[in-house]
């Protein structure tokens, strides 16, 4: 055609190597084309830089470093005055809820990207890609919060600090991502922020009248996120609305800025 414009199919066959070889005044151009295998290796590589693969990295290192480093300001020995099992419990309790979130907003910040959707810029569909790119975002995530949660100290009978925090973890994602496809991907980041925050706040609201430690995950029943592993309800509405909304964006993706305006 004239003008430069190329058709989608010489795109696609251009990715493939399988497309004629371009001219200059009528003088084939020595081309190296790209093999089926180099040309998905460099999609794969431009998709997680447009997901800003390696900062969301980042962003979960410097999370569970510093969970780390708060918890481990938390007082061990004993002091007048203080009852170090509560407030080891209380700082364990507050961290994990803080963690959850901030973990979640780093997901959904991630899954967004200024170009849109993958298939608005690129000939090929790569479902795939995003689910390797979210699921690996939140494996990673959950495993260096978990390395961390690991070295608390044991202080809340009948509790599971691990399984609490992937099941809040999982919730809060999977709220991000029905956010991002029912409303606007660019600020669903700030759901887990608001979800996490009503449940820190009301933890502290109740915490003059708490008088065992097993006490600080026993909510409001409204409130999943607040209520421990013996809770069937939160247990089964954290993990069905995360495992629902993960297979939803794997499939269909979110709502872009294009789709949105």
């Amino acid at each position: 055609m004239s003008g430069g414009y190329r058709p989608a199919v010489d795109r696609v066959d251009t990715l493939r190597g399988t497309a004629p070889p371009p001219t200059s005044g009528g003088q084939p151009l020595e081309v190296r084309p790209y093999t089926s295998m180099v040309a998905h290796v460099r999609m794969v590589l431009l998709y997680l830089v447009s997901r800003r693969y390696a900062h969301s990295l980042l962003a979960i290192g410097v999370l569970a470093t510093l969970v780390w480093w708060v918890m481990g300001r938390t007082p061990t020995e004993p002091t007048m005055g203080v009852d170090i099992e509560m407030v080891t419990a209380r700082n364990e309790t507050l961290l994990l809820h803080l963690g959850a979130a901030l973990l979640a907003s780093v997901i959904g910040m991630a899954v967004w990207t200024p170009f849109g959707e993958t298939e608005r810029v690129s000939p090929i569909v790569l479902p795939v890609m995003r689910g390797a790119h979210l699921l690996s975002l939140v494996g990673i995530g959950m495993l260096a919060m978990l390395a961390v949660i690991s070295g608390w100290a044991d202080v809340i009978p009948g509790v599971s600090l691990p399984w609490l925090f992937v099941r809040n973890t999982v919730f809060l994602v999977g709220c991000v991502l029905l956010v991002g496809r029912i409303v606007d991907i660019r600020l669903s980041w700030l759901v887990p922020i608001l979800f996490g925050g009503v449940t820190i706040v009301g933890l502290l609201q109740r915490l003059p009248r708490i008088e065992r430690v097993e006490e600080l995950w026993q909510g409001s029943a409204w409130n999943v996120l607040a209520l421990d592993q013996t809770s069937g309800l939160a247990n089964a509405v954290c993990v069905g609305v995360g495992i629902g909304a993960i297979a939803v964006y794997i499939r269909d993706g979110v709502r872009d800025t294009d789709e949105a305006e």
